[in-house]
């Protein structure tokens, strides 16, 4: 089951557990990729399965990742996520490289297969392969190679941001640099329109993380910080029901 694009990942889970609840439906539920997007994913996917399974028990969760769990992140955080998979009997596998997908099971390279009939995958970005066809500059990902004004370096007409994007100044593809890429970006197409000079956007260094445990607690994470507690989850979900009414609410 692909994550992204995230638009059609809703159905995708609906049916994941609706077969969930039949008699001989999935009971081993893995995730691919260890970021942060996949250690929440796993961990709120079990709490959602669980509440709604008969036999709770007869669920187990495995994580599967090529790196550390949040290799992005600082140790402290990484040891407070080990601590709940193990509190919660998730098994975790870490510098373990996906090699196949097949019935009932990931290959890895050089270790034994992961048992597993649903496969959620949320690994790193992928640049779209018809970017190969435009003609236009592209990083070693295949990412469009972008001025610090946010246009292509090789046509001052296409602009682009989020994660099809390669910034003149890297940054990880997190939506956080995305979202805040959407006023400059604006601005310059309205610019560039006019026939008035474009201005270079410099994104922030780091950001905020606040990621979820999946039952009301979450863990803060921000360059050497570290933080947990349900507080935390209560800010996290403050921030993100605010940001969600301003698509449900946005002014005609």
């Amino acid at each position: 089951i692909a994550v992204k694009p995230i638009g059609a990942f809703l159905a995708k889970f609906d049916r994941l557990r609706a077969r969930c609840r039949e008699a001989n439906g999935p009971r081993r539920i893995a995730v691919i990729g260890g970021g942060a997007g996949g250690v929440e994913l796993l961990l709120s996917v079990r709490s959602r399965l669980r509440a709604e399974a008969s036999d709770p028990d007869a669920l187990s969760f495995a994580l599967v990742t090529a790196e550390e769990i949040l290799a992005t992140h600082n140790a402290r955080v990484r040891a407070a996520f080990r601590r709940v998979f193990g509190e919660r009997g998730i098994a975790l596998h870490e510098n373990a490289r996906v090699r196949a997908l097949r019935p009932g099971a990931i290959d890895i390279e050089g270790a034994d297969p992961v048992a597993a009939d649903a496969v959620l995958v949320t690994t790193q970005a992928t640049a779209p392969r018809w970017f190969r066809d435009t003609g236009l500059p592209l990083d070693d990902g295949g990412f469009l190679k972008l001025a610090p004004t946010l246009q292509s370096t090789g046509d001052p007409d296409v602009f682009a941001a989020g994660d099809c994007a390669a910034l003149a100044d890297p940054r990880p593809k997190a939506g956080v640099f995305a979202v805040r890429a959407g006023p400059p970006l604006a601005r310059n197409l309205r610019r560039r329109a006019l026939g008035a000079a474009t201005k270079p956007w410099s994104p922030q260094r780091s950001h905020l993380a606040l990621i979820s445990t999946g039952d009301r607690y979450a863990v803060a994470s921000l360059g050497w910080f570290k933080a947990e507690g349900a507080w935390l989850w209560t800010l996290k979900d403050w921030i993100d029901r605010r940001w969600m009414r301003q698509y449900q609410e946005a002014a005609p």
